[in-house]
């Protein structure tokens, strides 16, 4: 195994019924922020290789112009472009996100039906809040460039899409990531140096060549 994807509950299905505040992420950030520094020291000191996925797409996304392979990263990031959701009854969904939103009745994201097909006003007015280009509080962070958008996950937790950007959850957790990325990348030890390279996926830094993901 050399890949790990350390994932959050997802806040839009079933699992709201947790208990738990949806907008707490200072736990989450210090927890994926110490697992991080976990396989740095484990991977130097055994020489193995073990990747956090999300990390890593952060980490290329930074370093590497057009390197937009997870669909939370894109920018932007326009709904029923590169797939659609089709459910058991015949309803389109832009994602499976919004198909769990719609199930527990939180909000009708449904785009169309596979008889009667895609409701283009309705994939407009989504893909109009899908881009951070004009967003007041992106357009002054220095990781606009490197982040995306998840309307369905503003919805979920807010029941809006027009927060300040900077308090919204996605935001947060990915101002911890990038944050993260810097500090990983601006240390002088050799850990540090070589599992950046790997995760980079620099194929001349280590011992044996790491897969390149296409």
């Amino acid at each position: 195994m050399q890949s790990i994807y350390l994932r959050p509950i997802n806040y839009q299905g079933f699992a709201r019924r947790r208990k738990t505040d949806p907008h707490s992420i200072a736990k989450w950030n210090a927890l994926h922020s110490s697992f991080i520094d976990y396989l740095i020291d484990r991977n130097h000191r055994t020489g193995g290789y073990v990747e956090e996925y999300y990390f890593s797409q952060c980490l290329r996304r930074f370093l590497r112009s057009g390197a937009d392979d997870h669909v939370d990263l894109r920018n932007p990031n326009f709904f029923a472009s590169d797939y659609i959701v089709i459910d058991h009854d015949g309803q389109l969904y832009p994602t499976d996100e919004a198909r769990m939103l719609s199930r527990i009745g939180r909000v009708d994201l449904s785009i169309g039906t596979v008889m009667a097909g895609i409701d283009q006003a309705k994939i407009r007015l989504l893909n109009s809040a899908s881009l951070n280009n004009f967003d007041p509080d992106c357009i002054h962070c220095a990781y606009q460039p490197f982040c995306g958008t998840d309307v369905v996950d503003d919805l979920s937790r807010d029941g809006r899409i027009d927060m300040a950007r900077i308090d919204t959850w996605f935001c947060q957790r990915h101002m911890h990531v990038f944050d993260k990325v810097v500090e990983v990348i601006s240390r002088r030890d050799e850990a540090a140096l070589r599992l950046v390279a790997k995760w980079a996926r620099v194929p001349s830094w280590g011992d044996h060549m790491i897969p390149v993901h296409t």
